[in-house]
């Protein structure tokens, strides 16, 4: 028996919850916002013309800015962040840093190269899961890059041209 569109729509909104297609996200979630974007000049470092590219995550009410930035094999990327000091961050197995000397209402700001790839972390203070965050998205991001065609060459100077998948979902242990 085939269901006229008409009705089919109609069960299928009555079945929706009263709050619309929003689905509750459960809880250890985070949800990407936005997808990639590149950019120029890191907005948390003193004057700088580093591209990069950047996506928002959602994890409850807080929202996570992410920032990536390529190196070429055997070299850290190095961006000019002159004026800023770091001191190291505990985020076992991810060597982590956390930009010192801000205020205690500015933005905290974390650092990691996992990979070749070069992540600035910017959260709230009160966020409490930034390795949590770190490890998922660095596992599935490489992941999906190394399992991408063409993937290799972007992880070097075609980084830019092809913009990497980002994970769309990432479950924080």
């Amino acid at each position: 028996m085939v269901l006229p569109g008409a009705l089919v729509l109609a069960l299928f909104l009555a079945l929706l919850p009263a709050g619309g297609l929003r689905a509750d996200i459960p809880e250890g979630v985070a949800l990407l916002q936005s997808r990639p974007r590149e950019g120029r000049g890191l907005p948390f470092l003193p004057a700088n013309t580093v591209r990069y590219l950047s996506a928002s995550y959602r994890y409850g009410d807080v929202l996570l800015e992410l920032y990536l930035i390529p190196a070429l094999p055997g070299e850290a990327p190095a961006p000019d962040d002159a004026g800023s000091s770091w001191d190291p961050f505990q985020c076992p197995p991810l060597g982590a840093e956390v930009r010192s000397g801000d205020s205690p209402q500015a933005d905290l700001v974390l650092r990691s190269v996992y990979q070749g790839v070069l992540v600035y972390l910017v959260t709230p203070r009160e966020f409490s899961e930034h390795c949590q965050f770190l490890r998922s998205f660095l596992e599935l991001f490489i992941f999906f890059l190394d399992s991408s065609p063409g993937q290799t060459l972007q992880r070097q100077q075609d980084f830019f041209r092809r913009h990497p998948e980002f994970p769309a979902v990432l479950e924080l242990e």
